[in-house]
């Protein structure tokens, strides 16, 4: 039923389509059709699904509840297969037939109107003139082909009856076809009239996601940069020696720290060295230096020596 009345909804509105391009339609007018195309697909779906219930050809086809034979009915597994085209296969591809015509003649109409109004246009390209009919081409295949990939792969089975056994290895990929496309008809009429949207969606969604990726990027190239020029300055100044065991051995390791180091060592030597002589020179002459006493004086005499 649901099959029967998705296709008949479609012829419905492959005739609105006519209605509107092809004879001109005004929406006023439509409104009084309206009713009536609404209320043709499901009468449509209850004629053809109904009358299987008294006949008892509905059984368990594998993938859903369908016309078939039962197991006990082996003298009318042809007779079930008749009722399959009656009530199924023949009516379907009767719309799709109707719908494949109708966005032809949708299209030869849409063409013939852009060559009448090309004789108004003289100063305009051959291909600004037929990019309309070009539109409603594309547009009308991709419509079409979204029946035909929906329905021909259980009329192909059905057609040759190589059907799944699950007992042999034949007819697994055609039922696996089957269970791919069958339920995706709605898919491919959203696809057809808002593909549109969804190219220029998935594009602006690729355009943001590769300026993050960008930005990330950059923000990384940064730091890395930054981290490198901050341990380079640090490599390049004189460490303070006693902050830490690892300043020490990277001034042992720098040859301008040991220079330094060694330039203030000679200055201390050469200090205390001078130190050294001025004091000798002092105990030479007999002087005592302030705060000191001879050892071998008293005090009491060292004090008025020292005065």
């Amino acid at each position: 039923m649901g099959t029967m009345t998705t296709a008949t909804y479609n012829v419905v509105l492959a005739v609105h389509y006519l209605l509107t391009i092809r004879w001109n339609f005004s929406e006023r007018r439509l409104k009084k059709w309206e009713p009536l195309m609404l209320a043709v697909p499901p009468v449509v779906g209850l004629g053809v699904s109904l009358p299987q219930i008294p006949l008892d050809y509905y059984n368990d086809t594998n993938l859903w509840c369908w016309i078939k034979a039962g197991w006990e009915y082996e003298d009318a597994v042809q007779r079930t297969y008749n009722a399959r085209w009656a009530f199924a296969f023949a009516p379907l591809w009767a719309f799709i037939v109707f719908i494949t015509l109708a966005q032809l003649y949708l299209w030869y109409t849409v063409r013939g109107i852009e060559r009448r109004c090309s004789r108004y246009r003289k100063f305009s390209s051959v291909r600004e003139q037929s990019s309309q009919s070009r539109s409603v081409a594309q547009q009308a295949a991709l419509y079409v082909m979204g029946f035909y990939a929906t329905n021909l792969p259980y009329t192909v089975i059905a057609a040759t009856q190589r059907f799944y056994n699950p007992h042999t290895t034949g007819g697994y990929l055609a039922l696996l076809a089957v269970v791919v496309f069958a339920p995706l008809q709605g898919f491919w009429n959203l696809f057809v009239y808002r593909r549109k949207t969804i190219f220029v969606a998935v594009k602006n969604s690729y355009a943001q996601s590769r300026d993050a990726i960008s930005s990330i990027a950059k923000d990384v190239r940064s730091s890395v940069a930054k981290d490198v020029r901050t341990t380079l300055s640090k490599k390049g100044k004189a460490p303070n020696v006693g902050n830490g065991p690892d300043e020490k051995m990277d001034a042992e390791k720098d040859p301008n720290v040991q220079c330094s180091d060694n330039t203030k060592d000679n200055s201390l030597d050469e200090e205390k060295a001078k130190s050294a002589e001025d004091i000798a020179d002092f105990e030479n002459d007999g002087i005592v230096l302030p705060g000191e006493r001879d050892p071998f004086i008293p005090t009491h005499v060292s004090e008025v020596y020292a005065d």
